[in-house]
């Protein structure tokens, strides 16, 4: 896994070009007895793969009666499609704001929204679908804290998930025309 993600990341110069500030992924590799890291950059396609990922994962925990698990996996596809929408902001030969740079390496959804600049569209979809508000009522207060939450209740998990993925009131639904 590692290895084919290492290709990836060995790809065309053109992959990566606007990419040198996106999200950096952390891996820790055991080799022998020391812990080595290695960072591995993220591009808006790699984010946009991840936070399909993310939420696949998502429902297959909660199917699997891991509704804690599926709590906190879900949030990580939201986080990573605003990532995406971010890095779509970015033009390629452009030296990007170092504050907006260090304020995009957040989890704190309502942030992220603001940083990829979608606060103005999202409000119009909102008065289009008021059903949007609702998912986002429920999808802003996700938090990575989440994964010290081991007993997240069942109906948490299932509404966040439908709240992120529902066909036509979906948070993430919204997001991915948008990334």
């Amino acid at each position: 896994m590692v290895r084919a993600r290492f290709e990836t990341v060995m790809g065309s110069a053109n992959d990566f070009g606007i990419l040198h500030w996106i999200p950096v992924l952390a891996i820790g590799v055991r080799a022998e007895s020391t812990l080595l890291f290695c960072s591995l950059r993220m591009n808006r396609s790699d984010l946009q793969r991840l936070s399909q990922l993310r939420i696949d994962e998502a429902k297959a925990l909660l199917a699997a009666g891991f509704p804690a698990g599926a709590y906190y996996m879900a949030g990580y596809a939201i986080e990573c499609a605003f990532k995406a929408c971010i890095a779509k902001r970015v033009q390629q030969y452009d030296f990007p704001d170092k504050g907006k740079v260090v304020r995009s390496y957040t989890h704190n959804l309502s942030d992220l929204m603001r940083w990829a600049e979608l606060e103005t569209l999202f409000e119009q979809a909102q008065q289009i679908n008021p059903a949007l508000n609702e998912s986002w009522a429920i999808v802003k207060d996700w938090s990575e804290s989440a994964r010290y939450r081991p007993d997240e209740p069942l109906d948490r998990a299932t509404n966040l998930i439908a709240a992120i993925s529902d066909p036509s009131d979906g948070v993430l639904t919204w997001l991915i025309h948008r990334w």
